[in-house]
């Protein structure tokens, strides 16, 4: 065991030595002008965020400008979440599902681009461009159904801000009114 160790390093030491020794077979095609066989690793490169797209499809997008899409309208964020008979009028809630904001409004008063034309107990009349849209409550004034953004939903135990055109007692049934409500949305 003593002998056949070194002998195979000498064995070993002698190929290496003869190879080192024999000239490299030349190659006829130059490697760095050959890149159609990295094709696939540049079209679907993992670093590139355009990975998938070939080169033509990249051409024609640089030429389009992208289009922002239009702003959206302030009734798809505002929702009538509640209507309270205050000393013979009738006062309606609605909420802000992006901020949270409550706005209390009665019949006549102007909210986003248009106006309360009529107060019920279980809906309003919102009047936009020449169109009357019946609005009940847990709809949008689009006429949508109304669904509170991420931000309120995480900030569901703070206060929100009330645009008051009543007393203390409306205040009491709108925070009555919002309680509730974050109970059915859990």
């Amino acid at each position: 065991m003593r002998i056949i160790a070194p002998l195979l390093s000498a064995i070993v030491c002698c190929a290496c030595c003869a190879a080192s020794d024999v000239p490299a077979p030349a190659t006829s095609v130059a490697p760095a002008a050959d890149w159609s066989r990295y094709e696939i690793l540049i079209k679907r490169n993992i670093f590139s965020k355009d990975r998938g797209r070939s080169r033509s499809e990249e051409k024609v997008g640089e030429g389009k400008e992208k289009e922002a899409p239009p702003p959206p309208k302030p009734e798809a964020s505002l929702a009538l979440i509640g209507i309270v008979n205050k000393d013979g009028q009738l006062v309606a809630f609605v909420e802000n599902t992006l901020t949270g904001a409550i706005q209390n409004v009665k019949e006549g008063d102007t909210i986003a681009r248009g106006k309360v034309s009529a107060v019920t107990l279980n809906k309003i009349n919102y009047d936009y461009d020449g169109k009357s849209t019946e609005i009940s409550i847990g709809s949008t004034l689009e006429g949508g159904s109304a669904t509170r953004s991420d931000s309120v939903k995480a900030a569901s135990g703070t206060t929100t801000s009330h645009s008051d055109s009543g007393g203390s007692d409306v205040n009491s049934v709108l925070e009555r009114m919002r309680k509730k409500r974050q109970e059915a949305l859990k």
